[in-house]
């Protein structure tokens, strides 16, 4: 019979956990269309779109703008008021 080492049950262990708080913690990017509100349907998870869907926050939205297939969007001013 082999011997299952505490090294080896350990190393299996982290596999393990890493594997799991990848999926749970990982954030989901959004892009956003050529023009619209935060609120509204105008986001993608897909840079080329279509923008027809409200922003993703699953694990925390990544919020992207003036990618390739939007470049032309001038104008707009963001403002932040708090970081949490």
């Amino acid at each position: 019979m082999k011997k299952i080492t505490f090294k080896k049950t350990m190393l299996f262990a982290l596999s393990c956990m890493m594997l799991l708080t990848n999926n749970l913690f990982s954030q989901t990017p959004n892009y956003f269309g050529t023009s619209g509100t935060f609120s509204g349907n105008v986001w993608s998870t897909n840079p080329a779109g279509p923008y027809t869907s409200a922003l993703v926050t699953t694990g925390g939205a990544v919020i992207n703008f003036g990618n390739t297939a939007t470049s032309s969007v001038t104008g707009a001013n963001i403002t932040v008021a708090g970081i949490i």
